[in-house]
């Protein structure tokens, strides 16, 4: 089950001047383009998960603190909610991340504003890399969906769902 966040005015100012700072990554799928979009996601993430007391660390091994795990917040940008049936990627160059698990986001815009957040899923980092399925470089999916890097895919509906993420995250922490 995905987790539907209406955009927040302070995160969306957030985002927009953390994307300023950074300028653009090294293996960014969209050369930077897709800052704002990412640190809304991240922002987000936080949010939902802040009672768990998560930390934003926003390092290029990883995005998150939750409960001593490390994580790295993967978000696309859209102009419609995500469906099940969409895909979650990483790039094969980011496989090699110092995180355990990926959290997948999606930002829903319309015209140059946000509107949702939708927290897709969840997996470990090693559950990821063996289930997922590689695609090559400008490869076209089944949803009409071209692959700008080389990279590894799973549907949302694949996923872990957010709320199994945090029932085995109150567990560990005896919350």
């Amino acid at each position: 089950m995905m987790i539907h966040l209406p955009a927040i005015q302070d995160e969306w100012e957030l985002a927009q001047k953390l994307a300023r700072e950074m300028g653009t990554l090294n293996n960014s799928i969209t050369g930077g383009a897709g800052n704002v979009a990412g640190f809304l996601g991240e922002l987000a993430a936080a949010r939902y998960l802040n009672y768990l007391g998560c930390q934003r660390q926003n390092t290029y091994q990883h995005d998150l603190t939750v409960g001593g795990f490390l994580f790295d917040v993967k978000t696309k940008r859209r102009t419609v909610k995500p469906e099940p049936d969409y895909l979650s990627a990483i790039t094969q160059l980011s496989a090699g991340q110092q995180c355990q698990g990926y959290i997948f986001t999606s930002v829903e815009f319309v015209g140059e504003t946000p509107k949702w957040i939708t927290l897709c899923g969840w997996m470990p980092k090693k559950k990821y890399l063996e289930r997922a399925k590689p695609v090559a470089r400008g490869e076209i999916q089944e949803n009409g969906w071209k692959c700008s890097e080389d990279c590894l895919v799973l549907s949302y509906g694949e996923l872990i769902p957010m709320f199994d993420l945090e029932v085995g995250l109150m567990i560990r922490m005896n919350v």
